[in-house]
């Protein structure tokens, strides 16, 4: 006798199709429980003949005649739950050559997508009858979860206690299968709904040189057959800390072996010694991953999505974490499966990526440094788009270097300016092999070819050694500049008990650095520093005062840093990168994520340079009735415009005393300011009216291309109607497009070139 999923069609035979098992299975509120027993209603059918000798034709008179065929209904409602009327799981026949055959898939398996065709079920008696043909109800599940309890408890049912539902979901000695993977599937099925998972303990193979070594009986057991061999053992090395299956010796077992062409069940046993848990998806064999899910999983790696939010999205389409039939772990599992696929193959897709970027815009640049071996030693490119921005933005650069963002540790490096609109720009990146001169050099090398060969004009890091050794001979003519906040954060770390014991000497300090006007103001006030707290003995202070001119502001005050006194720009684009990257990502898999941030800084530019000719700031916004601030509006960008709206307002603190009229002016902050200076300074403002030259002592137009409150004050008090514009640097104006760049149309469209 066999096992058989049929369905009474006459002489039609359908195949259920791969994408209806995932939407069915996949559909919300989706439960096998519910899909296998509370909606398997059987239609009443006549009784079937068990003369094999009979005609088609008589066949077809015993049959019941129904008003719409199985085929019919399976084309209007492919997914209809009537189709799981008909499904016998009780009834055996010796003869399967009589009726139709359906390919099901049984979904408690991790690859139940694979077709796997079921065998055909029949009765072998001709006289069945409607009590032997029950439906299997909720109540007998009960009863029989009860059984299961009872038995695995060693005690007997009591003998009015219903079972024909134990012969419905039971396995039973002498079931015979078309193939070993349906057997497997049933018997994985009935420990989902009894409430333990199972093993493939053992099987054997044939020694038929004919048959191949094909495998002709296995043995399925309980998960916790046997015993925990726990032998104290001494560890060198740390373990990781796991777990493992308590076994309790579990005698359940079921054997399968190959009986002419079939599968039988030769031997079986159900009797547990443990608790149950029903329906649990936690067991390893009632885990399983459907093929579009799979693909979604690649997909959402594709983004550099994250395993939780992958978690989060998988269930969701499941409709819930409990409906999920995996675990986090298993998402990770799959996450490393597809990492692996890259592990030989990385580069060479990294080079395919190049050659891409390379065919869409010949303008993109990369250069790899390989050693004596042909081994890559440190990577460098640049987006076409980007080299055109350093054009005409390329005056500053900020250059810091990063780790943790690839599973090489290859230290990422960066290059970073400021875009027209002030935001932070990505010029080019680089994956050097090492912290060195040297590496530095090559890196320097390949961004200056990049550029065209044009050099920064400033440029400003951390005190790393290896860069200041190379930034000279690379970019000889470029300032070099070391970050203040770093130099801050090293002045709090190793001065700290210092400033405790000397009151007012971290004050001191930070307004001799932030605010001194003139090289000679920095140094006097230092040395009396140094003498009023007696710290000169200090090795900090020592190390400060050798390296000023690397990092004190009033030495950097005549060159362009626009808006930037720090690194923190370059810090935080490797802020961004670690959002989506991270020490176990591919160099396949950043390369996505640069060209993701790329995109969005590139929309955000288009953007910025949208609003700056089609959008205004209100009336109402304004904060004077001067000229010039309706004349910076209309020349600057909005971005630009702010920053001026923030100089323009800082002009309220300040009083102004005429030196020489019309030439020479001192700007100085109020007496009755509320915020007070710790040491108090006036501003000398030079002006030749005939010439429309301003210029005075802060700086503040040389390093930020704006002009200072000190000089607009002088203005205003003059009456000047307009700012000049030569004090209107065509870096902060208004622009429709800075570059011309190719944009690929959408689809059905006529390409075009802007």
């Amino acid at each position: 006798m066999y096992i058989s999923l049929m369905q009474d069609t006459g002489n039609y035979s359908q195949t259920v199709n791969d994408d209806m098992l995932d939407d069915f299975f996949n559909q919300e509120g989706f439960s096998y429980t519910g899909l296998l027993l509370g909606t398997m209603k059987k239609n009443e059918v006549n009784q079937i003949s068990g003369d094999q000798g009979q005609t088609n034709k008589d066949t077809e008179d015993d049959k019941v005649d129904t008003s719409t065929s199985f085929l019919e209904e399976e084309i209007d409602d492919p997914w209809n739950l009537n189709m799981f009327d008909n499904m016998n799981l009780d009834q055996v026949t010796d003869n399967p050559s009589t009726e139709q055959n359906y390919g099901m898939k049984h979904p408690m398996s991790e690859d139940y997508h694979d077709q796997a065709s079921t065998s055909t079920i029949t009765d072998n008696s001709p006289n069945q009858t409607e009590e032997q043909r029950k439906d299997i109800t909720e109540e007998y599940i009960h009863i029989f979860l009860q059984n299961e309890e009872l038995a695995a408890e060693g005690k007997e049912m009591e003998e009015d206690t219903p079972n024909e539902s134990d012969s419905q979901l039971k396995p039973e000695k002498g079931m015979h299968f078309q193939t070993r993977e349906e057997a497997q599937k049933f018997f994985n099925l009935y420990a989902y709904t009894a409430g333990f998972s199972v093993s493939i303990v053992s099987s054997y193979r044939t020694t038929s040189k004919k048959r191949n070594n094909e495998v002709i009986r296995f043995t399925m057991k309980c998960n916790k057959y046997g015993k925990i061999n726990e032998q104290e053992t001494e560890q060198v090395v740390a373990q990781r800390q796991s777990t493992v299956i308590a076994k309790s010796d579990c005698k359940v077992e079921m054997v399968v072996s190959e009986n002419k062409g079939f599968w039988e069940i030769t031997g079986l046993n159900l009797l547990h010694n443990h608790q149950l848990s029903p329906q649990s998806r936690f067991f390893r064999s009632h885990i399983y991953m459907s093929d579009g899910e799979k693909e979604m999983i690649r997909t959402m790696k594709y983004c550099n999505m994250p395993t939780r939010d992958m978690v989060a999205v998988l269930a969701f389409i499941r409709g819930g974490m409990e409906q999920l039939p995996y675990n986090k772990r298993k998402v990770s599992n799959y996450n490393n499966s597809i990492n692996r696929e890259l592990t030989n193959n990385d580069m060479m897709e990294v080079l395919d990526w190049f050659k891409k970027k390379r065919t869409e815009n010949p303008g993109f640049y990369h250069s790899l440094d390989l050693d004596k071996e042909n081994k890559v030693r440190s990577v460098f490119w640049a987006d076409a788009r980007a080299i055109q921005y350093y054009d005409i933005c390329g005056d500053c650069v900020s250059f810091d270097t990063t780790f943790l963002t690839n599973k090489y540790n290859l230290p990422f490096a960066p290059f970073v300016g400021v875009s027209p609109h002030g935001k932070t720009y990505l010029f080019a990146c680089a994956f050097i092999v090492n912290e060195t001169s040297e590496s530095f050099q090559w890196c320097f090398r390949e961004f200056k070819a990049a550029m065209g060969g044009k050099p920064p004009k400033t440029i400003i890091t951390d005190q790393d050694k290896g860069m200041a050794s190379a930034i000279p001979s690379i970019f000889p003519n470029a300032i070099h500049k070391c970050c203040l906040f770093h130099i801050k954060k090293k002045i709090d770390d190793k001065g700290g008990t210092v400033f405790q014991a000397n009151e007012g000497l971290y004050e001191e300090l930070q307004d001799i650095i932030d605010k001194s006007l003139t090289v000679h103001e920095f140094e006097t006030l230092w040395q009396q520093m140094i003498n009023e707290y007696n710290v000169g003995h200090i090795k900090i202070f020592q190390d400060l005062w050798k390296s000023r001119e690397k990092w004190v502001l009033v030495y950097f005050k005549n060159h362009f840093f626009p808006f930037i006194q720090t690194t923190a720009r370059s810090e935080g684009t490797n802020a961004l990168f670690k959002k989506g990257v991270g020490p176990q990502f591919s160099m396949t898999s950043f390369l996505r994520e640069y060209q993701r941030i790329m995109d969005n800084m590139h929309a955000n530019e288009n953007e910025l340079d949208h609003n700056a000719t089609n959008k205004k700031v209100r009336e109402k916004k304004f904060i004077t009735q001067y000229y010039i601030e309706r004349q910076a509006h209309e020349l600057y960008n909005l971005a630009i415009f702010r920053k001026f709206q923030l100089v323009l307002n800082d002009v309220t603190r300040l009083q102004i005393r005429e030196d020489v009229k019309g030439k020479m002016y001192w700007v100085f902050q109020a007496a009755n300011y509320p915020v007070k200076e710790h040491r108090h300074r006036e501003y000398l403002v030079q002006v030749n009216e005939e010439t429309e030259d301003y210029s005075c002592i802060c700086c503040k137009f040389d390093k930020d291309g704006l002009l200072c409150s000190h000089i607009l004050k002088v203005m205003l008090q003059l009456q000047v109607n307009k700012i000049p514009d030569k004090y209107i640097i065509e870096r902060w104006r208004k622009r429709e497009r800075k570059l011309l760049k190719h944009i690929v149309p959408p689809l059905n469209e006529d390409k075009t070139c802007f």
